[in-house]
């Protein structure tokens, strides 16, 4: 995917112009006085305060976005935000050169950046609460993610731990006892994201994998807790319903490690796309990218409680694997991803027993997610024919067939292989199957 090229001279030239040095009438600086000087990605010394008017700020954030998104490095593994504070900070230092701005003069940036990024990046073992079943069983692995239970935290190397009583009481109030180990490389204020990004991409692909399918998630703010209830007041009398939404309560621990077993290979080929997430001094393949920004999205569906925005998020799951790029071209490509990967088009149900044909399938979903993200009609009063657990098999199964072909494709094909391009190689590889084994039928019934 070719990026558009910017003239990062002439950009910084244009900056500089708004860059302005206020000498300082009194120290220290409070808040007030430092908002009042209307100064961004400023420097402050004991004489002046230098920084960006607006106009040099949207230039600097422009030139910095740039450069990030160009980076695979810096894309991956280097916050925006403190990315872009040191590309203008280094603009800053050369100040004094303003008037004579060359090339060497972007070059220093760049280095300057290159310093900072090596200097704050480092490679660093998280452990992650999660709540995917309430008993204990054996470790698992998902890629560069680890899962194991609380109670053998030593098979991730944790000997002593100071905030052992804390991560307890979080356990017995949040309901989770498993802990997800990764080790990240990346910039310091990027560690923390990057981690946690993988860990939900491990627990999407465990979602995708499991025979059972049960809200598995990290504890975050806005995980489910394990209770929910409403109470109903009739006449007085109060009854009660309340739901066990317990993590993985409804497999029984010799079903859930026996199910672990079982699917460990289709856990070990779709944690490969997770490990090249995160290895973040590699190119990643661009198909990797789209599955993996597919499934995260597949996560953000299950784990949301209305309807209307799940199916949404489904769409948005379906439009990254297709990488469509436009609205216009969603309902396209995903009906070519639909017919390749699962063999069902036009008219024919989208699911053995399901509500919709695979055309009013594609057509529901994606005129009901732009209706309702764009506010043409209610989140709250939806009326969608498009079933939520339809939606999510569907993609289950798209996220399934495409993760485990991958690797085969990527053998053959560069890392800058497009989806499209894949779809196409899986229907010649399918067709050609076709017709190998129709020709192995007529020759057998001639003889």
């Amino acid at each position: 995917m070719q990026k558009y090229v910017m003239d990062y001279l002439e950009t910084l030239r244009k900056a500089m112009t708004f860059a302005k040095s206020i000498p300082h009438v009194k120290l220290p600086m409070g808040p007030e006085d430092f908002g009042r000087t209307g100064l961004k990605f400023a420097q402050v010394n004991p004489q002046r305060t230098l920084g960006f008017a607006f106009p040099g700020v949207r230039l600097m954030r422009k030139m910095a976005a740039h450069m990030h998104s160009n980076d695979p490095v810096y894309m991956r593994a280097a916050s925006f935000r403190e990315f872009e504070k040191k590309v203008a900070n280094a603009a800053l230092d050369l100040y004094e050169a303003r008037d004579s701005l060359g090339s060497e003069h972007v070059a220093a940036i760049e280095s300057a950046i290159k310093r900072w990024f090596e200097e704050r990046t480092a490679s660093m073992q998280l452990l992650i609460p999660c709540a995917i079943h309430p008993s204990r069983a054996e470790s698992f692995a998902i890629g560069p993610v680890t899962f194991v239970h609380a109670t053998d935290l030593a098979t991730v190397g944790v000997t002593e731990t100071s905030d052992l009583e804390l991560m307890e009481r979080m356990f017995r109030e949040r309901g989770g006892c498993w802990i997800a180990s990764v080790t990240i490389e990346a910039e310091q204020t990027r560690l923390r994201e990057l981690a946690e990004l993988a860990v939900d991409l491990a627990l999407a692909a465990l979602h995708i994998a499991m025979p059972e399918q049960v809200i598995m998630c990290r504890l975050t703010g806005r995980a489910r807790h394990n209770w929910s209830g409403v109470w109903t007041n009739q006449s007085g009398w109060v009854s009660h319903g309340v739901d066990n939404l317990e993590p993985g309560r409804t497999m029984s621990p010799e079903f859930f490690s026996a199910a672990l077993v079982q699917i460990e290979p289709v856990l070990n080929e779709l944690g490969t796309k997770i490990s090249s997430f995160i290895n973040v001094r590699r190119p990643m393949p661009r198909v990797e990218t789209a599955w993996c920004d597919a499934l995260y999205w597949y996560l953000e569906a299950i784990q949301d409680d209305v309807d209307t925005t799940a199916i949404a998020k489904f769409e948005i799951c379906l439009e990254n694997i297709a990488e469509a790029g436009s609205l216009h071209k969603s309902s396209s490509k995903i009906r070519a991803l639909l017919r390749i990967f699962l063999r069902v088009s036009g008219g024919q149900p989208i699911l053995e027993g399901g509500t919709l044909s695979a055309a009013d399938f594609v057509s529901e979903l994606v005129t009901g997610r732009s209706r309702i993200l764009h506010g043409t009609s209610s989140t709250l009063s939806s009326r969608l024919q498009l079933d939520r657990g339809e939606a999510g098999e569907v993609a289950r199964r798209l996220l399934m067939i495409t993760g485990l072909g991958m690797k085969q494709f990527l053998e053959t094909h560069p890392a800058e292989a497009s989806m499209g391009d894949y779809a196409k190689w899986a229907d010649r590889l399918v067709n050609t199957d076709v017709e190998s084994s129709n020709a192995g039928e007529n020759a057998a019934s001639s003889t």
